[in-house]
């Protein structure tokens, strides 16, 4: 898929959810009041909303290789194949789908920022796999999709804090007031640690 058709498919989503939204709202109470909370929610919850479905989309996408863009650079996948491939026997092919895996995972909109412990356990690779995956998009640069951002705790470079909320004050304070989703601080929910 391009990106212009991603985009495209993107806005008829949103055209979808500001059809049906207000219905559903109707459909649920006959009450003014709670109509009137839920459209006022609707109103903040829809950005949000329409982002965890676009994440979610392109999660999907990139782990499948199917989206423009996403291509990835044949010298990582080289380096990596050469010392994950010839340990487990596999493919060139089968590493690189493990690649998208990870970064897949980073788009994931579950949460904001990961761990490699969190990866690793997630997908069941090796820590020092996904650790040397996430080394190797540092490095790539920031212009790409797929560049990789952190040292600590990763997201993609496009997810990343911008302009008003990456000022230092600001964004402790919104870190404060809604702690980023990590799989450190759900860690022991979601990995039995």
């Amino acid at each position: 898929m391009s990106q212009a058709d991603f985009n495209v498919l993107l806005k008829r989503i949103e055209g979808r959810f500001n059809a049906v939204a207000p219905a559903f709202i109707r459909a649920q109470t006959a009450s003014v009041l709670l109509r009137s909370i839920a459209r006022i929610g609707l109103r903040f919850g829809r950005s949000r909303l329409l982002e965890y479905i676009r994440l979610t989309i392109l999660s999907d996408l990139v782990r499948r290789d199917q989206i423009e863009g996403w291509e990835l650079p044949p010298p990582i996948v080289g380096r990596l194949s050469k010392k994950w491939g010839s340990k487990n026997r596999r493919s060139q092919n089968s590493v690189a789908d493990d690649i998208r895996v990870v970064l897949a995972e980073l788009a994931s909109p579950a949460f904001d920022f990961r761990t490699t412990a969190g990866i690793a356990a997630m997908r069941h690779f090796a820590e020092t796999f996904v650790a040397e995956v996430l080394a190797e998009f540092r490095e790539v640069e920031p212009r790409k999709p797929f560049s990789v951002w952190k040292e600590e705790l990763f997201t993609l470079t496009s997810r990343k804090p911008e302009g008003f909320w990456s000022l230092p004050v600001i964004n402790r304070i919104a870190e404060w007031l809604e702690p980023p989703a990590t799989d450190r601080n759900s860690a022991g929910r979601q990995f039995g640690s």
